[in-house]
């Protein structure tokens, strides 16, 4: 399955995207993590405890960001397979 996460607020220049590549990567899990105009934006395929884990750490695991909303869905159908980047 693949998580899908859009994190909106003070999100950019703050080390995000490098704290939720280590952690994917870590995880084992396959996708990318990228900058969108306001806000934080990745998506990530593996198994349920690993994408728990990954969405935490994305909500609750940067003491400088500050996430005032966030879109999460999960798609059975896209899955990604080569490892995991920062785009």
């Amino acid at each position: 399955m693949t998580l899908k996460v859009e994190l909106l607020g003070n999100v950019h220049g703050v080390g995000l995207r490098k704290l939720l590549y280590k952690r994917a990567v870590n995880l084992n899990l396959s996708g990318y993590v990228t900058n969108k105009p306001k806000s934080v934006y990745l998506e990530a395929t593996g198994d349920y405890d690993e994408l728990s884990e990954l969405l935490h750490e994305a909500l609750f695991g940067d003491e400088y960001a500050r996430i005032d909303n966030s879109i999460v869905t999960i798609d059975r159908n896209n899955l990604h397979r080569d490892g995991f980047s920062i785009i």
